[in-house]
């Protein structure tokens, strides 16, 4: 064989949420992140300039679908992982010294310590402007959530990595899908976030252009450095552009509706009580 062969939301919810969690050190920080900064509505932070949710809702289904297209294919050994193999070919016979070192500093973009520090630096310096730590909590969520996600997946699919024999550094663990490509999500969020803020279009695209180049290379990075084959860097970033959408839509929501439509409600039934 070839080494490149593959070898707030409702109490029902919480419930469903804290099982799904409980036996996982991301979903033990994540649940501890959600019930210490309260996460959920940044509208009385965020400002998106009039835009609607839709863009996040269609990032959802499209990163849903292709998610769902991309794993199809994995498991089958179809469509784009037919190309894994060729793909990983010819990563590795053009790899130089120049690249090697440039394609390890990039990888590093997208590990757990450098995303934590973007986070708390991204964090508390929205601190600083608008006075909320909620944009902390939330761009935390965002992070451990896509661990969570990367965790579960990885151990539902128990695809195999490259041959070590490929490797330019260690990978240990399943493949599918690439970590570090469904962590570069939360350049996303540092993006999504920081866009709100800034009135010039210019700045706003170049911001954008940078976190999605950034994800981007990061992905490649996994398959010159042997760690994952394509199409785990494919199924990386639908992953990842699935819940931060979705991330999105949660924080896009009106700032403590449900318990305000409850609290008038209640107000209303007494009322109509007292009046009876």
């Amino acid at each position: 064989m070839s080494d490149l062969d593959e070898g707030d939301p409702p109490a029902g919810a919480r419930a469903g949420a804290a099982l799904l969690l409980a036996g996982t050190p991301q979903g033990v920080a994540l649940g501890l992140v959600i019930e210490y900064f309260r996460v959920g509505s940044l509208m009385p932070f965020v400002v998106v300039r009039g835009r609607s949710v839709r863009p996040a809702l269609a990032a959802l289904v499209v990163a849903a679908c292709a998610f769902a297209l991309t794993l199809a294919w994995v498991r089958t050994g179809t469509g784009i992982a037919r190309l894994d193999p060729a793909v990983t070919r010819f990563a590795v016979e053009h790899r130089s010294g120049w690249l090697t070192a440039v394609m390890r500093a990039v990888t590093r973009a997208g590990s757990g310590p450098v995303m934590a520090a973007a986070i708390v630096a991204a964090g508390l310096g929205l601190r600083r402007v608008g006075g909320s730590w909620r944009p902390l909590g939330w761009l935390a969520a965002v992070s451990l959530g896509a661990a969570l996600l990367d965790a579960v997946v990885k151990a539902a699919v128990a695809r195999p990595r490259p041959s070590a024999a490929l490797m330019l550094e260690p990978a240990p663990g399943y493949a599918f899908p690439s970590g570090h490509t469904v962590q570069a999500v939360s350049y996303g969020a540092l993006a999504w976030l920081l866009v709100a803020r800034i009135p010039a279009r210019s700045q706003r695209i170049a911001l954008w252009t940078a976190a999605l180049a950034t994800a981007g290379l990061v992905g490649a990075s996994r398959v010159y450095l042997g760690a994952h084959w394509a199409s785990d860097v494919i199924g990386g970033w639908a992953l990842g552009a699935g819940w931060l959408g979705l991330m999105i839509v949660v924080a896009r929501r009106p700032h403590n509706r449900p318990r305000r439509m409850c609290a008038q409600r209640f107000a209303r039934v007494t009322a109509r009580d007292r009046s009876g």
